[in-house]
């Protein structure tokens, strides 16, 4: 757009029809590629993530980053639906905890590019919980929540729903499905979904 943020495309693999099962179920393999200052592809096919570079000059991806590994804990965070933090039963108090515990900001609004920013650094967690317009959550478990929670997990993090259920195990009812997300180091997940329903 004409603000110049950094984008990106989100892909997944399955063995079968993803329709009618859990997410997670037959997904082989999930991926992205973000486009900014430098265009990056990552994917896993259930191993840790690997991240490549496109090289302009040699014009072919050479590998970046492999072997990616998310520490348990965290101090960065990547607050989705922050413009309704006030008026979900919950999140005040996850803002708070973040607040308390001096925790850094790693915001761009832009869902692909938070999640790199969390698999780059080896830290770090997303959240987007439901409001009272999106009651089951904004972002799509389909075609979103199924390549990224397949990305996080394969690189030794959690992705789990808001009320605490494994992402991966979420069924697919219909293409365009709505979930909520929390994505990234574990033991922050666990703490942060945890607030969420105290």
């Amino acid at each position: 757009g004409d603000v110049n943020i950094t984008f990106g495309s989100i892909m997944g693999l399955w063995e079968e029809n993803p329709l009618e099962k859990p997410v997670g179920q037959h997904l082989i393999a999930g991926c992205y590629a973000l486009y900014g200052p430098r265009l990056t592809f990552t994917i896993s096919f259930g191993d840790t993530p690997t991240i490549f570079e496109y090289d302009h000059k040699e014009k072919k991806f050479v590998l970046l980053r492999k072997n990616i590994q998310l520490d348990s804990n965290t101090n960065r965070c990547s607050p989705g639906n922050f413009k309704n933090a006030s008026k979900i039963p919950g999140y005040a108090a996850v803002m708070k905890h973040w607040l308390d515990e001096n925790y850094r900001l790693l915001y761009a609004g832009a869902l692909v590019t938070d999640i790199n920013q969390i698999l780059m650094k080896g830290h770090g967690i997303f959240t987007y919980p439901a409001d009272k317009d999106y009651p089951k959550g904004k972002l799509r478990l389909l075609y979103e929540g199924g390549p990224l929670g397949f990305i996080i997990e394969a690189a030794k993090g959690k992705a789990l729903t808001q009320s605490g259920k494994r992402l991966l195990e979420t069924t697919v009812t219909q293409t365009h499905q709505r979930e909520t997300f929390f994505l990234g180091s574990s033991d922050e997940v666990k703490t942060v979904v945890k607030l969420m329903q105290d």
